[in-house]
């Protein structure tokens, strides 16, 4: 007889339970699952968990498979992304075997939506990367990235643009302070100003393409210059804010498609209001 994994039994009778559920779901025990999962890949683990309880401050940690250090303020949306990334229970970043296969080698690699330099971090752990790129206008969010470049081995192989990325130079009303959410503001939002650079003069010929910018990629997408896109892998996360498609999601993998990104793989957000798509040549 086969045995079935305890998780999978945990997740069957959550799915099946309306009360087990709205527990589960709810801000005091995600906050708990989500330290719970971080504390596995983090030291040291007694100050995380600490800061964790206070939900408060911003802590420096070691990753315990490589060393790295990054910084993630506790009690926050940080913790999420870091798990998303790192953690054993999510996948949406771990590429497909075949996307893998295009990342050999040397590689430059272009983060447009930085936040806090996770994704980077990862990458340059994951990856022979030669040269790194971020994009990330959010003061709060850029303090941390900042902080986490200056301590990497990729040292100044490891660049920084503290700016938006659109289809056009300028500026944009910009929604900060809400970590990875802070996005481009709507006209009834107090917002800031940040200085916005062209996508497609800016961030240049790289291998491994990775955008997550809160519903503004569909401003890049949409341009008719994304067809012409060179990057050989993409990991993006669409959302269905900011888009006028009546299918966001249909809309942003032809969008890739269209650009020559046909191999596709994706992981889907329970609620569907966005989702990671791997897209690779």
């Amino acid at each position: 007889m086969a045995l079935v994994d305890p998780g999978e039994l945990a997740r069957r009778a959550i799915n099946q339970s309306g009360t087990l559920r709205r527990i589960v779901k709810s801000g005091q025990v995600q906050h708990l699952i989500q330290t719970e999962r971080a504390a596995r890949a983090l030291q040291p683990v007694g100050r995380f968990l600490a800061g964790q309880q206070r939900r408060d401050g911003v802590g420096a940690y070691t990753l315990r498979a490589t060393g790295t250090r990054v910084h993630l303020r506790h009690g926050t949306r940080d913790v999420h992304i870091f798990n998303e990334i790192f953690g054993s229970a999510a996948a949406a970043y771990e590429p497909p075997a075949e996307a893998e296969l295009r990342l050999r080698g040397p590689i430059r690699v272009a983060d447009v939506g930085a936040n806090v330099g996770l994704f980077g971090v990862y990458a340059a752990g994951r990856w022979d990367v030669q040269t790194l790129h971020s994009f990330e206008p959010d003061p709060s969010n850029l303090e941390l990235l900042a902080a986490t470049v200056a301590s990497h081995p990729l040292g100044d192989r490891w660049t920084v643009s503290p700016v938006a990325v659109s289809n056009c130079v300028g500026s944009m009303p910009f929604v900060a302070g809400r970590f990875s959410e802070s996005r481009r503001a709507t006209s009834e939002e107090d917002s800031i100003d940040v200085p916005m650079v062209d996508f497609f003069d800016a961030v240049g010929s790289v291998d491994l393409l990775k955008i997550d910018i809160e519903g503004g990629e569909w401003r890049i997408l949409d341009d008719p210059r994304f067809a012409a896109l060179d990057a050989a892998v993409v990991v993006m996360e669409w959302h269905t804010v900011g888009s006028s498609h009546a299918d966001p999601h249909a809309a942003a993998r032809a969008a890739l498609t269209d650009a020559g990104l046909v191999q596709q793989h994706e992981t889907p957000a329970p609620h569907g209001s966005n989702g990671v798509i791997w897209a690779w040549r």
